[in-house]
């Protein structure tokens, strides 16, 4: 079809009023169709992205955006499950296998300020490094299936980039979290809790530290926060550096919290400028068999 100038410029103005309002005038719409079918199919297809249409996205741009969640969403992870399939279902053809298929699969979605939860099926799971930085999600929790037979990470967890992450119930390594995030372990066996670089970690319920060496069981440092609560037991622990380290405006406090069993090593380390709070209960309060170090000239607190 061949447009007169005339025709071309009154397109161009259609158009344009078009893109600047979705919610267009019948009028307007039936005259782009007028003056040129094509421009009206291009049109349509721009109103199907602009409604998060991820086929409508893929035919203009060539990618599909991503999907949008509407609800809270729940993955389900096994042993005998496959990264193929989507999670949503407690069975070998619907879960997905490990936290890191759960991730890629988090990462497809804008979770559009909707929860997550990540269920795992007993038995053992790789760590990995996990960044929050593009999932939408206020909270990602990580839980078992079954309280009595946790499933178990054989390796590191690090969380990174702004995530909010809670776990519950889980047999843990090791977990450190760090750029800005906020990690709570609730009712864990684990050896060693990081926080690190502007990051918050809370401990509470009936934590268990498990039986082994270890370099440091609890860090706090570079202007992040440790808190311990609830009830902390030492399943025969040595601590080979120290229980307790805190280093670069790091601060960990242990005011409300029960600590039980045995761990031998140094009590604590604190050096620039960082904090051990205990609440006024004296120089023993972080188990151990060795006492503690205060740097003061860093700057370094134990109160």
């Amino acid at each position: 079809m061949t447009l007169t100038p005339s025709e071309s410029q009154q397109l161009a103005y259609l158009t344009e009023a078009f893109s600047r309002n979705v919610a267009i005038n019948e009028q307007i719409w039936e005259r782009i169709k007028e003056l040129d079918p094509d421009v009206s199919a291009a049109a349509e297809l721009a109103v199907a992205a602009h409604n998060n249409d991820a086929d409508a996205h893929a035919a203009l741009f060539g990618t599909k955006i991503r999907e949008r969640l509407n609800a809270t969403l729940t993955l389900y992870v096994r042993p005998d499950g496959s990264d193929n399939n989507d999670g949503s279902a407690n069975t070998a053809a619907g879960a997905l296998k490990t936290l890191d298929g759960a991730w890629k699969r988090l990462r497809a979605l804008d979770c559009a300020g909707y929860n997550v939860d990540i269920k795992f099926a007993p038995g053992g799971y790789a760590g990995g490094t996990f960044s929050m930085e593009t999932i939408n999600a206020p909270i990602v929790y990580l839980t078992s299936t079954d309280p009595n037979n946790k499933a178990t990470f054989n390796s590191m967890l690090i969380l990174a980039d702004y995530g909010r992450i809670q776990c519950l119930g889980l047999i843990l390594q090791g977990i450190i979290a760090t750029r800005f995030s906020n990690v709570s372990l609730t009712n864990c066996s684990i050896s060693t809790v990081g926080s690190d670089y502007f990051s918050f970690v809370f401990i509470a319920g009936d934590t268990v530290i498990k039986n082994g060496t270890v370099g440091i069981v609890f860090t706090a440092q570079r202007h992040s926060e440790l808190i311990l609560n609830g009830n902390i037991f030492f399943d025969n622990v040595t601590a080979s550096t120290c229980t307790a380290f805190a280093n670069v405006l790091g601060y960990i406090q242990a005011i409300n919290v029960n600590f039980s069993g045995v761990v031998e090593g140094m009590r604590f380390r604190v050096y620039g400028q960082s904090w051990i709070d205990v609440g006024g209960k004296g120089p023993n309060a972080i188990p151990g068999t060795i006492a503690g170090i205060v740097d003061t000239n860093t700057g370094g607190i134990y109160s």
